[in-house]
């Protein structure tokens, strides 16, 4: 998905990963709103978006699958 799809599907407080992003990474929204990861450090979206300005940061989010063990 694109950019603007991950932010919709953030939003929808799915967990969103990226290409560039280890297995285990993801990022969701908290109930207050904020970029939540899986390490559980939060930040504002404005955050999290100010250093993914790259064209490479346009495509390649898909939708974060909890492994099964």
């Amino acid at each position: 998905m694109n950019k603007q799809e991950a932010i919709q599907a953030i939003k929808e407080g799915k967990k969103v990963t990226h290409i560039y992003f280890s297995p285990d990474e993801w990022v969701t929204l908290t109930p207050s709103g904020l970029y939540k990861f899986e390490d559980g450090v939060v930040c504002t979206s404005q955050f999290f978006w100010f250093d993914r300005k790259d064209v490479m940061w346009e495509t390649d989010w898909t939708i974060w699958n909890e492994p099964i063990i």
